[in-house]
This record gives structure tokens, C-alpha cells and sequence, in this order.
């Protein structure tokens, strides 16, 4: 008899251990379906998001709302989480569609898990992006309100700031409603002049042909270069007062910013103008663009 009760308890354990395994696989793969679910939510809606990016992005490049560099940054980003987020949701429908070994399925819902964070993340950047593509991040301004005839530097003083702290109030309010999060804020600034000759003989032109450093410079070499100090003395200008708004300020921890002055000299700065003059206040323009983007 004292045999028989053992084996009895002991098959009472089996059925037992055997009952609460069966109910972990069930719960694992209850959990793990739900994750998928949830993924290809996220995922499906992340597809939809790079479509209206892409749309847009081509649209306000075309009609030079955006800076053809961040343009095209833009369009490789949404390339590239195309092609992984629609390799995940091929990845997904193929497990779904599987027997899963319940010695694999720690495995798969730790992977799965992994990749549910980071497709929120993508969703949620694609969705920054999209946002800013909303926002108006385009300006321009006549260079004889910014400089005096001859001149490449700025005054930073609270009228000249005062000119800028639209831009720049905009891009941290922006910036601020997403504290803590990884942002890299660029302001694109071009520098336009006309094709009025510069005075061979003037201070300026000395100074021009120094930074060029070649022997027989041009005119449209003169103008390229005072183009580019111009857009670059913007660019500081700007830069201080972002640091000023920024630094040390809560929220903006993993907030960074980069100025990129370009000097395009005598190109026209609208390709729709088509009646520009050679001496035309029109082309004596700085134009800034600013973005934010979490890559």
C-alpha cells in the first residue's frame, strides 16, 4: 500500500507539473501573439507616416521651402526605415504563420520584445519628422538690414537679435516639446549677392582676395566669398543665441545644434524669378532654414 500512495503522489506531481507547463507555454504564446499584434499596429502606422513624409518633403523642396540638403537627408532617412520596418512586418507574418518550439519561445519573445521598443521609437521619430515638416522653417532676409554697404559682420545687439528671435523662439519651443529626447537641431543659411563688381581697390576686396588666396580672382569670386562670411556671420550669431536659450536648460540635455553657412555668390536665390538684374536688391538675400530631426 505504501508503494501505491507513492506512485499515486508521485503521478499527481507529473500531472500537476505537466498542467502548470502547459499553461506557461499558453500564457507565453498569448503574449507573445499580443506583442506581434501590437508591433504590426506601430509598424503598419510607421509605413503610413514615411509615405506622408516622403510627399511632403519632395513638395516643400521643390518650392525651396526646405534646403535641398535636408531634403534629400530626409529621403534617405524614410528609404531606410521603409526597408527595415516592412522587413519586420515580413519577419512577423512568417512566425505567425509558424509552429514555435517551446524551447524557442524565450528566444522569440525576447526578440520580439526588442523590437516592439524599437519600432515605438521609429514611429516616434517618424512622427517628429512629419511634424516639423508642418511647421515653417523658412526666412528670409534682405542683407542691407543686416549689414552696412561693405560690410560681412553682424552687430549682436538686441535690435539685430531681435531679428532673429523669431526663428530661433520657434525652433526651442519646437525642440521643447519633446525634453529628454535626442535632437539635433541645423540651421542652413545661404548668402546671395548680386553681380555688382566690388571696388578692386577697396578694403574689402583686399580682404575678400586674402581669404580666396589665389592669384587673379574674379568678380564673381569676390562676391562668392563676401556671400559666404555674410551666411557665416548669421550662422554665429544664431549660434549664440540658440546656446543662449539652451545650455543647461531642462529638457535640452541631449539637445544639440549645428550652424551651415553656404556662400552661393551670384546664383539667383529664386528659381522662379526670372527678370534679375545685375545690381537687384532681390539677390542680395540671406536665406535661413532650420530643422529638427531625431537622426
Amino acid at each position: 500500500m505504501g508503494n501505491l500512495k507513492f506512485t499515486g503522489y508521485g503521478c499527481s506531481l507529473f500531472l500537476i507539473a505537466l498542467v502548470m507547463y502547459s499553461c506557461a507555454g499558453g500564457n507565453k504564446l498569448r503574449n507573445l501573439t499580443s506583442t506581434l499584434a501590437e508591433k504590426k499596429s506601430i509598424e503598419l502606422a510607421t509605413v503610413e507616416k514615411i509615405d506622408a513624409v516622403r510627399t511632403t518633403t519632395r513638395q516643400k523642396t521643390e518650392k525651396q521651402l526646405i534646403d535641398d540638403a535636408s531634403g534629400q537627408k530626409i529621403l534617405d532617412y524614410t528609404d531606410s526605415l521603409e526597408r527595415v520596418t516592412k522587413s519586420h512586418l515580413e519577419e512577423d507574418s512568417v512566425l505567425i504563420n509558424s509552429r514555435i518550439r517551446h524551447s524557442d519561445m524565450n528566444t522569440i519573445a525576447q526578440r520580439t520584445m526588442n523590437l516592439l521598443a524599437e519600432a515605438r521609437v521609429n514611429l516616434e521619430n517618424i512622427t517628429i519628422v512629419n511634424e516639423i515638416l508642418s511647421t515653417n522653417t523658412f526666412s528670409q532676409f534682405n542683407t542691407a538690414s543686416l549689414f552696412e554697404p561693405g560690410q560681412y559682420t553682424i552687430a549682436d545687439n538686441l535690435s539685430t537679435r531681435a531679428i532673429f528671435s523669431p526663428v530661433v523662439n520657434e525652433m526651442v519651443e519646437f525642440a521643447a516639446k519633446f525634453p529628454g529626447k535626442k535632437l539635433t537641431a541645423s540651421f542652413i543659411i545661404l548668402g546671395y549677392a548680386d553681380a555688382e563688381p566690388i571696388n578692386t581697390e577697396s578694403q574689402l576686396s583686399r580682404v575678400l582676395q586674402e581669404n580666396i588666396r589665389k592669384d587673379g580672382v574674379s568678380s564673381s569670386e569676390l562676391n562668392l566669398e563676401l556671400s559666404r562670411l555674410r551666411a557665416e556671420s548669421v550662422g554665429k550669431l544664431i549660434n549664440r543665441m540658440v546656446k543662449d536659450r539652451t545650455t543647461g536648460k531642462a529638457g535640452f540635455g541631449l539637445f544639440s545644434s549645428q550652424v551651415l553657412p553656404q556662400g552661393r555668390g551670384e546664383e539667383f536665390p529664386d528659381k522662379a524669378i526670372t527678370d534679375y538684374r545685375q545690381s537687384d536688391e532681390r539677390r542680395r538675400i540671406v536665406k535661413l532654414f532650420w530643422n529638427i530631426l531625431p537622426f
